[in-house]
This record gives structure tokens, sequence and C-alpha cells, in this order.
């Protein structure tokens, strides 16, 4: 039997086809990657009775901008981004921003070390001076707290800014913002009252108090401290 002749393909014509396919699906893959790197958010680990958009989760799950999530009477929750962890304590309200936490009522801990997470309460924007730094905000009871327990943060109410370095705490009256101590039965959050640095109070914090009772914070206020207002560093 006479053999066949076997014919190899031509070496530029196999790989003009090679790159045509491998540029295809570079042209596919990309763009997902991309979007996938932009929505991607951190990671919410609950323990207890935890919602996220008015669902029960029981399990870490990813954040996505614009999610809400809330903490049960009895519950809490951890959210970790890189460079930042969050601690959400019972009753807490807080809706997930890539751009900074819009917290509700409650209280939260944030703990920063590359990224410098922000987050805002009310008209008020509180930022972190450096790469590490870790501050508490309590709203509750008809109060704002802002204490920083490491490194300094500035806070803005869209008109000025003041620094709080660590060991200290700005404090404001909310008036009928979350006027109960547990955030759960007001929810949704009511419309957030405007607050003025200028009606701040800094005073300082007793460190240890407030770690034994987790975020709760426990206050020292000097004669001076509580009738001195804020001293805005931006006229």
């Amino acid at each position: 039997m006479e053999a066949l002749p076997f014919h190899y393909p031509d070496g530029s014509a196999w790989n003009a086809r090679a790159r045509k396919v491998l540029i295809f699906c570079l042209a596919l893959l990309l763009p997902a990657g991309q979007l996938a790197a932009q929505i991607a958010g951190p990671m919410l680990y609950p323990k207890g009775e935890v919602l996220v958009d008015g669902r029960n989760t029981s399990g870490p799950i990813a954040l996505f901008a614009g999610d809400k999530v809330q903490t049960g009477a009895s519950a809490s929750a951890s959210l970790t981004a890189v460079g930042s962890t969050v601690l959400l304590s019972p009753n807490t309200v807080l809706t997930y921003n890539p751009k900074g936490l819009e917290m509700g009522c409650g209280h939260l801990l944030v703990t920063t070390v590359v990224n410098r997470m922000s987050s805002h309460v009310a008209n008020l924007t509180i930022t972190p001076q450096g790469d590490v730094a870790k501050y508490v905000i309590t709203r509750a009871s008809g109060k704002l707290e802002i204490a920083t327990r490491e490194g300094s943060i500035n806070v803005n109410d869209g008109v000025q800014t003041t620094s709080v370095g660590a060991g200290n705490l700005i404090s404001f009256s909310a008036g009928s913002d979350c006027p109960l101590a547990d955030a759960a039965d007001q929810t949704p959050a009511p419309a957030s009252k405007t607050v003025s640095l200028s009606k701040g109070k800094i005073a300082a914090i007793a460190l240890g108090a407030a770690a034994a009772g987790g975020v709760g914070l426990a206050l020292a206020l000097s004669r001076g401290g509580s009738r001195t207002p804020v001293s805005p560093s931006v006229p």
C-alpha cells in the first residue's frame, strides 16, 4: 500500500491563527476582570442574626456598593478589606460604599493599617490622617460620638475640619437622630440631622474602660473640656 504524503501546515499561517484566537480571548477576559475589580467589595463575617439588604445571612459574604448591613440585638459582624477591618456591634446599621462607610445607628470600630478607610455619619466625614489609625463611632441614645483610639483623624462637617488625636473624643447632641439605644428599634435610620463642628465638645477617653467594654466608650470629661467648643483647624 502506498503511503499518503503528510503535509505540515505552514508555520506562519498557524501562528497568525493562534494570535487571532489569543487576542479574541483577551478581549473577552480583560473587561470582565476590570469589572470584577471595580465591583468586588470587602468580606462580611456575621455572628448571630445579621441582615444584608433585608436578608438573613449566616456565612461569609462579599459586599458590593450600596449593600446595607444590620446586626441584631445579640449579633455582631466584622468587615475586612485590604488594609482595613471594621467591627459592628449589636444593633448597628451600615451601608457599604467604596468611597466611605455610611453609618446609620449603632457602634463601629474601624481599624486601618494601609488603606485609609473613611466613614460618613450624618453630614460628617471621618478620615484617618495616616496609614495607621483606629477610631470608634457611636450613634445612639440621641448622641453622636467619634473617638480616636490610635493615630489621628480628621472630622469634616462640609464647612470646616478639626483634628482628633489618639485618646480624645468629639461628641455632639444628635437630637432626634437615633434616639433609642437599640438601632433595631428604629430601622430604617431616621433622616440625618446636620451636625456642626462648632458645637462639638472635645474630651478625653478612658481607654482602659473603653477596651473592656468593646466599642462602648467611657468618657472622662474635664471641667474645661465639657464646655469648650471645638477649635477647627480650618476656619
